[in-house]
């Protein structure tokens, strides 16, 4: 929780807070993991990561997640199927410099 004056320092609407959301970076290391939720109204959500060195320098990284649901309605008003990505690029040309791209 930040303390002081959020509204100078991230917008008159940041009066009760502000949530800053960090990703996670590319790492030298080959991993990934995955989740599944099922549930009621056909209800399937998924969420990923796949991360992938590419060489000595490089490294990538690639995060999904997606909602799946059937209205509550019949009318199919308030369907759901919501789909979300990340995926970023890590550069480091030298220990002094590291260069990352990403993009959602």
């Amino acid at each position: 929780m930040l303390k002081g004056p959020q509204g100078t320092l991230y917008g008159r609407n940041a009066t009760v807070g502000a949530i800053n959301v960090i990703p996670n970076r590319p790492t030298d290391e080959f991993g990934g993991g995955l989740t599944l939720t099922f549930g009621n109204y056909d209800t399937i959500n998924t969420t990923g990561y796949l991360n992938i060195p590419l060489s000595d320098k490089v490294s990538s990284r690639v995060a999904f997640q997606t909602t799946r649901h059937d209205g509550y309605y019949s009318n199919g008003l308030d369907d759901a199927n919501n789909y979300g990505l990340r995926a970023s690029l890590k550069f480091e040309p030298s220990e002094d410099l590291t260069i990352l791209l990403w993009g959602d």
